[in-house]
């Protein structure tokens, strides 16, 4: 309803506004229920599209992006993904990731959306089984998360370095980092990660974490 509103009012000729609208509608569906991630992906690349006619899924390294770009083309890889192309998917977040470091270091939103992609990344890469890449990629977010303290995606990082290493067969390094994430999702009273991050433990590990 309120992005209805908001198209009334937005000017059709400003291609930012439109990406915002279109974007936004991708991810939050119809009042039937979600798109699905063929008509999700047709939304998204027609957004993005918008503010940079040229750009491609396969070859993102060399263009350059705003804040807003560099977020649209994170879902987009997203929904490669869960439309099942995770190959995809990790492609697009490595060459945003290269890009990001290369031309925006400076800008005041680099450090949330580092560890946005990074996050992300290693979210794939685990589901890939590449789990030391994964671990690699996820320090390099929480380095970043904790120098510039954006918080927020710290449990993120140490749960996804957790499951790897217990893939890795690692439990030692498992349960440090699964207890570390466990208690700062604790603190943040992050309920929903806090009862995954128990369920993991209990079927993985044999931790019982108290209710």
């Amino acid at each position: 309803e309120k992005l209805d509103k908001l198209e009334g009012v937005a000017d059709p000729d400003d291609h930012s506004a439109q990406q915002f609208l279109l974007a936004h509608r991708a991810r939050l569906g119809q009042p039937e229920g979600p798109y699905n991630s063929d008509e999700k992906l047709a939304m998204q690349l027609e957004a993005i599209h918008l503010t940079c006619p040229k750009f491609d899924p396969e070859d993102c390294l060399h263009g350059r992006y705003n804040m807003n770009e560099y977020r649209l083309i994170n879902q987009i890889a997203n929904t490669y993904s869960e439309a099942g192309e995770r190959k995809k998917a990790i492609d697009i977040f490595y060459q945003l990731l290269n890009n990001l470091e290369k031309n925006c270091q400076e800008l005041g939103g680099y450090p949330s959306m580092f560890c946005l992609i990074t996050h992300n990344y290693s979210i794939e890469l685990g589901r890939e089984r590449r789990y030391l890449e994964s671990i690699e990629i996820a320090e390099r977010g929480r380095k970043v998360c904790t120098f510039y303290g954006e918080y927020q995606f710290l449990p993120g990082f140490l749960a996804i370095q957790a499951e790897s290493n217990y893939f890795l067969g690692k439990e030692i390094e498992s349960r440090e980092l699964y207890l570390q994430a466990y208690y700062i999702y604790k603190a943040f009273g992050d309920g929903l990660n806090l009862e995954r991050m128990r369920q993991e433990m209990k079927e993985r590990l044999g931790i019982d974490m108290p209710e």
